[in-house]
């Protein structure tokens, strides 16, 4: 990897270690954990603070606290996305409410489409809430 491709700060993350932060935001946000935030403060990083263009992603969108959010309820999707052109991409996707969410990392500069591919398949597996549309 380049020194000039890495993440704000020199910032790195393994897939294991970002799943126990999305477990952990995830259970904060249930009233399970307070080992990072308490429930309130889950929530609140989980709330639509700006609604986004729906062109820009090409479904509608809001900003939060550090992520993007779709939907509410039981549909509540909390996304996270992370790259190092060239060399490697990160999705966190997450669902509050239903206790689910994955980590996709790969390593390769045309990785988008298959993170995508692979957020898909797992979606139509667990029966997550569709990423297009309303």
């Amino acid at each position: 990897m380049h020194l000039t491709a890495q993440a704000q700060g020199g910032l790195m993350s393994t897939p294991s270690d970002l799943a126990k932060l999305l477990i952990e935001l995830i259970q904060a946000y249930r009233g399970s954990s307070r080992r990072l935030l308490t429930r309130e403060m889950a929530q609140a990083m989980f709330h639509a603070e700006v609604e986004l263009d729906p062109r820009l992603f090409g479904t509608p969108m809001s900003d939060a606290l550090g992520m993007f959010v779709k939907g509410q309820g039981s549909s509540l999707t909390i996304l996270h996305p992370g790259n190092n052109f060239p060399g490697s991409i990160c999705w966190l996707i997450g669902f509050p409410e239903r206790g689910q969410g994955a980590i996709v990392m790969l390593n390769g500069d045309n990785g988008e489409l298959l993170a995508f591919e692979v957020l898909f398949a797992l979606g139509h597996v667990y029966g997550w809430p569709p990423l297009k549309g309303n």
